[in-house]
């Protein structure tokens, strides 16, 4: 994909997704699935800028109010941002209203601007899975709290490693883990999980429950 044509993919997302905030990842996904002559250097390409993007959208539409999202993609590529003269609210990407609800906002919001951590849930044995990765080059460290968790310091696609074929891990927050490790499940309880996903923590409490002594 050349420059010009990463720059037209990304505007037209960015169009779609300024009307549609809530359902971002869903609009990239259908998007991508549908250019079918995309390579896979395209699609990491094009989900890197659409995604830089998203996380400077505020800031975008308050620097350049009357450009198209196509010239505010060209301008994003080849300028750099004053900030100097935004409000803290544009500058940390938050609703106005947001900034009082937060008692160290310098502090915590900066944070919200960079990529998280890509955080992993090994199913079984932590060891034995980190250990499998690493014979591929994927390195990973351990989690600090959550005994499943390993930590990719940089991104990598594991669809076609053998732990992710063999159902040996999942993407899942640390955060998520603990909440499923800390809520101290037992048998016959019923949980309702208010952050419902594709079901990561009812296997964390299926193990909690069901190995003797349980797994960490």
């Amino acid at each position: 994909m050349t420059p010009e044509s990463l720059e037209k993919h990304t505007a037209v997302l960015l169009e779609r997704i300024d009307k549609k905030p809530a359902v971002a990842n869903e609009l990239i996904n259908t998007y991508i699935a549908s250019h079918k002559h995309f390579q896979a250097q395209d699609k990491r390409d094009l989900l890197d800028l659409v995604w830089r993007c998203v996380r400077t959208m505020g800031r975008l539409k308050y620097a350049y109010p009357n450009k198209s999202w196509a010239e505010r993609v060209a301008l994003f590529v080849r300028e750099s941002l004053d900030e100097s003269a935004m409000p803290d609210f544009v500058k940390w990407e938050v609703p106005e209203w947001f900034l009082s609800h937060l008692p160290d906002p310098e502090k915590e919001l900066p944070l919200m601007l960079s990529n998280a951590p890509i955080v992993l849930r090994a199913i079984g044995d932590r060891t034995k899975v980190q250990q499998m990765l690493a014979d591929e080059g994927i390195e990973t460290l351990c989690c600090e709290h959550s005994c499943y968790g390993l930590i990719m310091p940089t991104y990598t696609n594991l669809t076609n490693t053998k732990a992710w074929k063999q159902g040996l891990i999942e993407v899942q927050d640390e955060g998520a883990q603990m909440v499923a490790l800390d809520i101290g499940v037992k048998a016959g309880q019923k949980v309702f999980d208010f952050c419902a996903g594709a079901g990561g923590k009812s296997l964390i409490f299926g193990k909690r429950v069901i190995a003797s002594p349980p797994l960490c």
